[in-house]
């Protein structure tokens, strides 16, 4: 009997001893590792040049998908086949996309202002995103026309052109060029 109960204060204490010492083992202290991927902004466009061809004053023209053929039959609302160019948000967040037309020159020429309102002097450019059932103008200063594209997502846009409405404004026979800014900020 006094076999056992040493064997039992055995096992008692080895027990004792062995569940604290694990406790013991354990690390006071673990690493975490942490990962964080950047917000990337970024667009493309699949055609960056279009042409309205040969305008005359107190015109409105559409462009199409081909340059060089606008019409003159607003083809809201739109359709991708409508449209000239697309955008690509080649980010990796939800975007938003705005537009901004620039003055058009012709060096020696007179202007064309980029304005509200087509007038002695200025045109009007607004811009319709497929699938709006209307347009989104002026857009002579910085105008939002997609409010939200998710990363690697596409959208077809279309211009409208409002043409100057004087005579002087025709004076030269050479192609003005304004530039469209197309750009991108986190949705």
């Amino acid at each position: 009997m006094k076999k056992f109960k040493l064997i039992g204060i055995v096992i008692s204490t080895l027990v004792a001893v062995l569940i604290p010492a694990q406790a013991v083992m354990a690390a006071s202290s673990q690493n975490v590792t942490i990962t964080a991927t950047p917000g990337k902004v970024a667009i493309t466009l699949d055609v960056t040049s279009y042409s309205f061809g040969t305008v005359s004053k107190s015109e409105t023209w559409y462009s199409t998908a081909t340059s060089g053929s606008p019409t003159q039959t607003d083809p809201m609302p739109l359709d991708d086949s409508e449209c000239f160019s697309t955008i690509t948000n080649a980010g990796n967040i939800t975007i938003k996309v705005s537009a901004q037309m620039g003055n058009m020159t012709y060096s020696g020429e007179a202007t064309w202002t980029s304005s509200t309102a087509a007038g002695i002097g200025t045109f009007r450019m607004d811009i319709g995103a497929s699938g709006a059932s209307s347009w989104t103008g002026p857009i002579n200063t910085t105008t939002e026309f997609i409010s939200s594209l998710a990363a690697s997502g596409t959208k077809k846009f279309a211009l409208k052109f409002a043409t100057p409405t004087d005579d002087d404004s025709y004076e030269g026979i050479n192609t003005k060029t304004g530039t469209l800014i197309i750009s991108a900020v986190k949705a």
